[in-house]
């Protein structure tokens, strides 16, 4: 389990003459200097959010959020006594409210996202809340289909199976480990042309002829992969429940 961590704070302080640029996206200027101005904050964190989402698909209010409580932490941490820091309170009750709307696993992707992409990553204002959501998944992966020996073999094989999709599919398909590898190498290869078939054309009509041969050399892979891991599965499945 990961031990809780404690808050962040990465990279020197900005110069003076740019740091009110640097922590609201250039949306706070002289008659912000020494407050926490946190609705001018949050209006530049939504457009730094917008550039960051991408094609992630993440929620930019999760994102904005985020990043409003980095730039508010380095604002109190450069002027503790500002006028305004009381408003660094309704900001950590804001969490309970996204935490209510988004799931916990959401919330840290945007986490990783933001912490990777910002000069300054500061959580001192929310580290207790997503260390607790932090332990939280860490003792849930511990008893997660994804951690076991079946997984782990079969994920050094098809690398290309997101773990998350494989853990949500396994439990529809009632802990059948075949039929839901079946089901996702399916899709993918419905999704995404296979090299070795790379010439073929037309593959979104075509692809049906090409899967018999596929699903018959994967369910032959698949049980393989049960019989080997049976008893490193049998053991982890008796240390962890």
């Amino acid at each position: 389990m990961e031990e809780a961590k404690r808050p962040h704070v990465s990279s020197p302080s900005p110069s003076s003459d740019s740091f009110n640029a640097d922590t609201s996206y250039g949306q706070c200027g002289p008659p912000q200097e020494g407050l926490i101005a946190k609705t001018k904050v949050a209006s530049g964190a939504v457009m730094k959010a917008r550039e960051l989402q991408g094609e992630s698909n993440l929620p930019l209010q999760v994102l904005s959020y985020l990043i409003t409580t980095s730039w508010c932490g380095q604002r109190l941490s450069r002027w503790p006594q500002a006028p305004d820091s009381r408003t660094i309170v309704s900001l950590q009750k804001e969490f309970d409210k996204i935490l209510e709307k988004f799931d916990k696993s959401v919330i840290l992707k945007c986490e990783d996202l933001v912490s990777q992409s910002l000069p300054a990553w500061d959580t001192r204002i929310i580290e207790q809340q997503l260390s607790s959501l932090r332990k939280e998944r860490d003792e849930e992966l511990k008893s997660s289909i994804v951690s076991s020996p079946l997984f782990t073999t079969f994920s050094s094989s098809y690398p290309h199976i997101d773990p998350e999709s494989f853990e949500k599919c396994y439990n529809q398909h009632r802990g059948n480990f075949v039929a839901s590898a079946i089901y996702l190498l399916r899709r993918e290869f419905k999704a995404n042309q296979p090299e070795e078939l790379s010439t073929v054309d037309g593959w979104s009509q075509r692809w049906p002829q090409y899967l018999p041969q596929y699903l018959q050399k994967w369910h032959k892979h698949l049980k393989e992969i049960e019989t080997e891991t049976k008893a490193a599965q049998k053991e982890w499945r008796e240390s962890t429940f």
